[in-house]
């Protein structure tokens, strides 16, 4: 059977002398079928089922004992070639090799033009024509001997190297700047304000030092740029141009300005338009104004641009001009009168109380302090 299982079959045979009988019915095949049953299938075609002969299985038996290491297999076929790995890090350097063999030597080059014989101490190198390589040595006429602080070398004749020196003149052309131009720099300015705002400068080359008031106050606020004295109890002598434009209708005041640092009253002459428009002179104080006594002082309808103030002993003096040079006396007044000891800071400044937010502006091309207390 199929499943292992044996199955016996006893068939009768008869006995004595009698005729044997037919031939009785044989199996010729044997199967187990899907539901268990022994099916049995006779030689005369019939079939019998002989009922279950495949029991349900078993339950399975317990793991047996592992068998001994079989023999190595033969080696497999290689295998397709992997991908390629990422670069290494590079190496460390290795050490210098030896020095090679020294190469030939090279074939000599031709000669050089080279520089012509003769010449003399002090002499140069200059061309003689257009040739090539054709020069020789001359003598050159240098920079004369001579001259002084503030001369220029200038043509004396048409002749060839005929120059000398010249002291260029004063007036106006040469350098395109006005004769009068002398712009001092905004560094060389201490500044002092009645508030906490100050005067702004900028120095222009072309135009002068740039000067702007600052935002408007009221309150009689002084805002100055001024230069000390080494030795106030002499004398001196201060020369300034300044262009001014600011509102007529506002209080404020413009220009030169002559100090004392011991009270910081200073007087103004420059542009005044308070009360009476285009005043020249002013007494005042970083905060606050005060009378001063300046019998002479005048009142004009156009604003002059140079103001000038002389202190010589024990006077200050005030002039105004159009030009610089033609200076027109505008009062005087004691120094004692004026301030509480001699005035040691010049300058210039705006004195400003208004509320009209448009500042005022001066631009100085020209300030020159000159006398034995500067």
């Amino acid at each position: 059977m199929s499943n292992g299982s044996v199955w016996e079959a006893f068939i009768p045979v008869g006995s004595g002398g009698s005729t044997p009988g037919q031939d009785g019915v044989g199996v010729s095949n044997a199967v187990i079928d899907g539901n268990g049953h022994l099916l049995l299938t006779l030689t005369d075609g019939a079939i019998i089922d002989a009922g279950v002969a495949k029991g349900a299985n078993g339950a399975a038996g317990a793991t047996g004992a592992q068998g001994p290491k079989g023999d190595k297999g033969d080696t497999g076929n290689v295998g397709p070639a992997g991908a390629d790995g990422a670069a290494g890090a590079t190496g460390a350097t290795g050490p210098k090799g030896d020095k090679g063999d020294t190469g030939n030597t090279g074939a000599t080059g031709a000669n050089g033009v080279g520089v012509p014989a003769g010449g003399s101490t002090g002499q140069v190198l200059r061309k003689t024509n257009g040739t090539d390589y054709n020069t020789s040595w001359v003598t050159l006429t240098g920079i004369p001997t001579g001259g002084t602080t503030g001369q220029v070398l200038a043509k004396s004749s048409a002749t060839n190297y005929a120059v000398g020196w010249v002291t260029p003149s004063s007036g106006g052309g040469g350098s395109g700047k006005p004769w009068y131009f002398d712009v001092p720099q905004a560094s060389t300015f201490s500044k002092l304000s009645g508030d906490a705002t100050q005067i702004t400068m900028t120095d222009d080359t072309d135009a002068g030092l740039l000067i702007q008031s600052g935002a408007s106050v009221s309150g009689d606020i002084s805002r100055v740029a001024f230069k000390t004295l080494t030795n106030k109890a002499l004398d001196w002598d201060i020369v300034i141009r300044a262009p001014i434009l600011m509102n007529e209708a506002d209080y404020r005041k413009a220009g030169l300005m002559i100090m004392d640092s011991t009270t910081n009253r200073h007087i103004i002459c420059g542009q005044m338009n308070e009360y009476q428009p285009f005043g020249v002179i002013k007494f005042t104080g970083l905060v606050g104004g005060y009378n001063g006594p300046v019998g002479d002082a005048q009142v004009f309808k156009s604003q002059p641009d140079f103001y000038r103030a002389s202190c010589v002993g024990s006077t200050l003096t005030f002039y105004v001009s159009r030009c610089g040079k033609n200076w027109l006396p505008v009062g005087s007044t004691p120094v004692g009168d004026a301030f509480g000891a001699r005035p040691d800071r010049i300058g210039v400044g705006f004195n400003i109380s208004t509320s009209n937010p448009l500042q005022a502006t001066m631009t100085v091309d020209c300030f020159k302090l000159t006398g034995p207390a500067v």
